[in-house]
């Protein structure tokens, strides 16, 4: 018996999972001299863009995403600061607030990391002088005051921002039978459930498989599968008791696994 295929209920997880011929095939791969988004996608011929592979593909496509290190456009900051958003937005009534330092939860979603470590947000702008390696965000989530360890020079380090809520995830809920493999999700700026937002989502969506992904370093929620949030409607086939396998995955520093409703990991 799989022992990893084991259910809560202590029922053994039954996989869906078959062999597969894809139809169509799509190559991502930004290193490559003769990478562009006007490309079809070929070996030859790659895409550069995770996006512009979306935008191409259909059910039965199989997107290989080459090696590498593929970063957000800047253009698409706009429309979505997180340093404008705390991290809990909705709902709250689960917190007992003469109990509890909300601290935490009203710190803003945007993250500041320097030569790949996360530097420290802090409350008040004086709070910087104790603490090396810290950032301060000043009301209207519009400037960001930061301080490095060491007090050392921004010139001379890798400094990165966050700049999107998510990583990957459908532009519509409900997408089935979806599986991702291997790829690693970073620096995302999610907010505390609800609604569950993660780094790597689901978006309501069933029979997906996600398996070997790694999340690094996101701000709250790094895979959410599920019915997102507690008034969701739960459409009729869009929800199955046995929801999504999860292998081999690991969260990295950061994030957490969430999922609602009927689903239950693997």
């Amino acid at each position: 018996m799989d022992h990893s295929a084991i259910l809560p209920n202590g029922k053994s997880f039954e996989f869906w999972e078959v062999p597969v011929t894809y139809k169509k095939e799509i190559h991502v791969n930004q290193n490559h001299p003769m990478a562009d988004d006007a490309n079809e996608g070929t070996l030859e011929k790659p895409l550069k863009t995770i996006n512009a592979a979306a935008k191409l593909a259909t059910a039965g496509s199989r997107v290989l995403i080459h090696g590498g290190e593929y970063r957000l456009n800047p253009e698409l900051f706009k429309g979505y600061n997180p340093f404008c958003a705390v991290n809990i937005l909705h709902d709250r009534l689960f917190i007992e607030y003469e109990k509890t330092d909300m601290t935490t939860y009203l710190n803003r979603r945007g993250m500041i990391f320097c030569d790949g470590k996360p530097l420290q947000q802090v409350a008040l702008y004086n709070q910087m002088s104790k603490c090396q390696g810290s950032y301060w965000v000043e009301a209207n989530g519009q400037t960001v005051h930061f301080r490095l360890p060491g007090d050392a020079d921004p010139s001379d380090h890798k400094i990165e921002i966050t700049c999107r809520e998510q990583c990957f995830a459908p532009e519509f809920p409900f997408l089935s039978y979806i599986k991702v493999k291997g790829i690693t999700c970073a620096h995302a700026a999610t907010g505390a459930p609800v609604p569950q937002r993660g780094a790597l989502s689901c978006y309501r969506g069933h029979h997906w498989i996600i398996e070997d992904c790694t999340i690094d370093w996101s701000n709250a929620v790094g895979i959410d599968v599920g019915n997102e949030c507690w008034h969701r409607r739960t459409f009729c086939c869009s929800y199955a008791d046995r929801g999504q396998p999860d292998r081999g995955n690991g969260l990295a520093e950061n994030g957490a696994f969430l999922g609602s409703r009927s689903y239950q990991a693997s």
